[in-house]
């Protein structure tokens, strides 16, 4: 009998406990208002850069017109004067990695500025791919980084601003692309001969369109290397072919292609 009493009050304070209000539904109306702002801003976003956008040549010229000016202005940022010639792959690829940073910045801002919330998102995803993935250079990752952005446009169903942005993105990296970055190394030089060589070879280079910096001479090991900006149109078996051609053989050593 006393068992049952017990039960009996232990039910009855569990169910005074279930029937007062936790601060959890204190905070429903609020919560369900925040919600509501949520939803609103995001059929905002959409209606700005969803599918019925890509109907509005106005929006999608404005569109164009923010990732053109930030691509633009990334440019005059690289292609600073201060900045001095690149000599090495870094160097010179540096000024495409700030435009298309630049760029990634300006489509973060189109997702982040309708949707505030989406920063926290975006900053999750970046530390993500900052620690547990391997990217390799700088521009690469910024690549990656533009993708994901633009998945998350997917997402959202931002569909002018992904469909949109993708076209521009493979347009600009289609033209920061336009000349590779090699490194070009000639072993087994005579070392009474290394400037006669280095001439040779930068002239035959040149010949093939390709921007050509002498990085070092080494007579001691009878080695010479260049970093080139080559035309997509030219790759390595054409480079060796103009080379064999054109520099006199009693000048010419071993080519070979070293990774930086």
């Amino acid at each position: 009998m006393r068992k049952i009493l017990y039960s009996a009050l232990f039910l009855g304070a569990v169910a005074i406990f279930a029937a007062y209000p936790t601060d959890t539904e204190k905070d429903a109306a609020p919560s369900a208002r925040k919600a509501e702002e949520g939803l609103k801003e995001l059929a905002q976003a959409r209606e700005a850069f969803g599918r019925e956008a890509l109907r509005d040549w106005r929006k999608i010229v404005r569109f164009i017109l923010v990732i053109g000016g930030a691509a633009g202005l990334g440019a005059v940022i690289g292609y600073h004067p201060s900045s001095g010639r690149g000599t090495t792959r870094d160097d010179i690829e540096q000024p495409k990695t700030i435009i298309i940073y630049t760029v990634v910045g300006a489509l973060v801002a189109i997702v982040v500025a309708p949707i505030p919330a989406m920063a926290f998102a975006i900053f999750g995803i970046g530390g993500l791919m900052r620690f547990r993935t391997i990217l390799g250079a700088a521009k690469e990752t910024g690549r990656v980084i533009m993708a994901t952005v633009i998945g998350l446009m997917c997402g959202l169903e931002f569909w002018m601003a992904a469909v949109v942005g993708t076209a521009l993105a493979w347009v600009l990296i289609y033209l920061l692309e336009a000349r590779l970055s090699m490194k070009l190394m000639v072993r087994e030089v005579e070392s009474k001969t290394i400037s006669q060589t280095t001439d040779a070879y930068a002239k035959a280079l040149k010949e093939l369109k390709c921007g050509c910096y002498v990085l070092r001479k080494n007579p001691a090991k009878g080695q010479v290397s260049f970093q080139l900006q080559v035309p997509r149109a030219v790759d390595r078996e054409a480079i060796e072919a103009k080379l064999s051609e054109a520099v006199p053989k009693e000048l010419q050593g071993t080519v070979d292609w070293p990774e930086d």
